[in-house]
């Protein structure tokens, strides 16, 4: 379903504040990218809001939008202030991630052992979602495990065993 929430992306140069739609927040926060700060992951999530906001800009005065969810992304740039589910501030100057919201949860990495089950049939992305969660794991970012599916029958034999609470 999802709803706007506020965020602020703050580069070595510019600062970004947006209203977004919440559906992919999470996927933008909680992927490697965004800790090693890569800029076609950054590039990936703006491009959106980039178009939105030329959208906007044209037609602000008529409101005829090409694409209909351009009115949820207005005004361009929003106020540093929650809206809708709350303000995520990323700040790549200072490595900190400020959040006054309840949709996403920075710092925890979300998956389920049964990613089948999760809606991939896709081997790439299965791939993808167990490489990302490595990825955390492998780098020292993950501080705590915790696996609530009973089907989780393995790990990954070129990864020390989960520590944690599972």
């Amino acid at each position: 379903m999802g709803g706007t929430l506020a965020v602020t992306l703050r580069t070595e140069d510019k600062d970004y504040r947006m209203l977004r739609w919440t559906n992919p927040v999470p996927g933008f926060i909680n992927h490697p990218g965004l800790v090693s700060k890569d800029p076609k992951h950054v590039a990936q999530y703006m491009k959106s809001w980039f178009e939105m906001q030329d959208y906007w800009l044209e037609n602000r005065d008529t409101e005829e939008y090409k694409l209909h969810m351009t009115s949820c992304y207005e005004p361009f740039p929003a106020p540093l202030a929650p809206a809708g589910y709350g303000l995520v501030v990323i700040d790549f100057r200072t490595n900190k991630i400020l959040s006054h919201q309840g949709y996403s949860t920075p710092g925890r990495v979300h998956t389920s052992p049964n990613l089948v089950h999760n809606g991939m049939t896709n081997q790439e992305d299965i791939d993808w979602e167990i490489n990302r969660i490595c990825w955390f794991f492998t780098q020292g970012r993950v501080r705590d495990l915790r696996v609530q599916d009973e089907d989780w029958e393995h790990w990954r034999d070129d990864l020390p065993p989960p520590r944690g609470t599972i």
